[in-house]
């Protein structure tokens, strides 16, 4: 896998989604938006020099992969919801070493600009 330094990563902000999530009969019946952060560290020295989206983290199939993690049922909390991308990203892209994933629920506080979040942190052992 090459030279791994624990300060590389990628990082995606502001990935916006409209899911079903939440414990109340309304949030059962309407989609609400949710957005996630994540920080993605792994060996991206062979990608330095061959330049091709193949030796890298391919952000558009990572946004995909969580739209259809989402679409696929409703989630009662967004712990759940984190875990089951943050399950995602480490099936999907072996190449994986560890990650950081911030889910914000924007409106969880009606009339406010208040938010709730979940903050996940994963390290794979080879």
């Amino acid at each position: 896998m090459g030279h791994w330094d624990s300060r590389n990563k990628i990082i995606l902000k502001n990935l916006e989604f409209f899911a079903s999530v939440g414990i109340y009969d309304i949030e059962k019946k309407q989609k609400q938006p949710v957005i996630v952060d994540c920080d993605l560290y792994f060996s991206f020295e062979k990608a330095t020099q061959t330049d091709t989206l193949e030796d890298t983290l391919n952000y558009e199939e990572i946004q995909s992969y969580f739209q259809s993690i989402l679409n696929k049922k409703h989630f009662f909390l967004i712990e759940s919801m984190a875990s089951s991308l943050m399950d995602e990203l480490f099936f999907r892209f072996p190449q994986l070493r560890a990650a950081q994933l911030v889910l914000k629920k924007p409106n969880a506080f009606p009339k406010t600009n208040a938010f709730a979040a979940i903050e996940l942190h994963r390290e794979r052992l080879f």
